[in-house]
């Protein structure tokens, strides 16, 4: 699924995706979001946080840090334990799979990604590219 159209943005706040994970009427990739969505926090866009007042919009992706890159410190942090962790499997699929992550690329056009193997790329593929997954993310009110 592409982050957005050819010749657009890789800024999250702007993209076709985020309003596809959000819509009111979940596209049916999403259906099994739209039940999930009563018990979700708003969240902070920059941080990625939940926030109170924050946007209406619960579903999000990760962000490079919160994916756990360890840049050059080499220092494992985020959500994932490691690679393992962050590998995923697409739906009705026996691959391991490439997914979006809501950091830029290093460039126009580009956003971060999660590679099959678990790594965390920064320089980021063309957000047109539609040959990845989605792994949203969400803050729940329990």
């Amino acid at each position: 699924m592409p982050f957005d159209a050819p010749g657009f943005t890789n800024d999250w706040k702007q993209c076709s995706l985020k309003k596809k994970l959000n819509e009111a009427e979940p596209i049916a990739e999403f259906q099994g979001l739209k039940g999930l969505r009563k018990y979700c926090c708003n969240f902070d866009p920059e941080s990625g946080d939940a926030k109170k007042g924050g946007q209406k919009q619960p579903f999000f992706l990760l962000s490079e840090e919160q994916a756990g890159d360890p840049g050059s410190s080499g220092k494992e942090n985020g959500y994932f334990r490691n690679n393992a962790d962050r590998r995923a499997i697409l739906i009705d699929d026996t691959e391991w799979a490439v997914w979006w992550l809501r950091s830029p690329g290093f460039g126009d056009g580009l956003a971060a990604n999660v590679f099959p193997d678990g790594d965390v790329i920064p320089f980021g593929s063309d957000v047109w590219s539609g040959g990845g997954g989605v792994r949203p993310a969400f803050w729940l009110n329990l």
